[in-house]
């Protein structure tokens, strides 16, 4: 998903789960989404949960503003590289395995 704008959605601006692999999320306006501007998660909208995962997303050279949470993830190991998550009302990235991580 490349050049692309997800604005004003009543959930989440762009969801991606249960054993959605290897999609591209690249260069795209993600503003205004009540709820996330990126989900990825193993649990579908209606908050049902699934054993399969998602892997190798890439999530790169995004502004996503405005939304309830900027990126919300269950996933470690997509790549978020180069956004710019600023803005969002709640947090801008909201994952808690992202605290046993090294930044360096």
């Amino acid at each position: 998903m490349t050049n692309n704008t997800a604005n004003s959605n009543n959930d989440a601006g762009i969801y991606i789960f249960y054993n959605s692999n290897f999609n591209e999320i690249l260069n795209n306006k993600i503003l205004n989404n009540s709820n996330t501007g990126i989900t990825i998660s193993n649990c579908d909208p209606r908050r049902y949960c699934y054993d399969a995962g998602n892997s190798n997303n890439i999530i790169e050279d995004n502004k996503i503003s405005n939304n309830g949470v900027g990126i919300f993830s269950q996933q470690s190991n997509s790549i978020i590289n180069n956004n710019f998550v600023c803005g969002n009302a709640n947090l801008d990235f909201n994952y808690s395995a992202w605290q046993y991580k090294f930044w360096g």
